[in-house]
């Protein structure tokens, strides 16, 4: 990952803990995940475990029935039951919700590569 300084011209870069150390594994649970947590699973395949801190599961699913809800009951959510960007006025219907949320995780997933790393 490049990390560029506003201050200065100068480029550096910094790596993970987890990369290149096949016992590493990102848990995902109710703490934040850091940047190169992030960048260790997605850009080089560290192995994610799912926590079992009742917690945390329960908070995972009060989100999901949140959406679910939204979806259902056409609630505005932004890039969820509405457009993204300057078609964020237009409501998206409760079936093509799951659509919508399919074709933008395709669109990032394809356009990955002009990111640079």
């Amino acid at each position: 990952m490049h990390i560029t300084s506003t201050t200065k011209n100068t480029t550096s870069h910094s790596i993970s803990g987890f990369v290149g150390n096949p016992s590493k594994t990102v848990t995902v649970d109710n703490h934040d995940l850091t940047i190169d947590e992030v960048v260790s699973v997605a850009r080089y395949g560290v192995p994610i475990c799912i926590t079992d801190n009742h917690d945390a599961l329960q908070g995972v699913q009060a989100s999901c029935d949140y959406i679910h809800n939204a979806v259902e009951t056409g609630a505005p959510i932004y890039g969820v039951t509405s457009g993204f960007g300057g078609m964020a006025n237009v409501v998206i219907s409760k079936e093509s919700a799951a659509l919508l949320q399919n074709n933008l995780t395709l669109f990032y997933y394809s356009h990955e590569s002009i990111i640079n790393y």
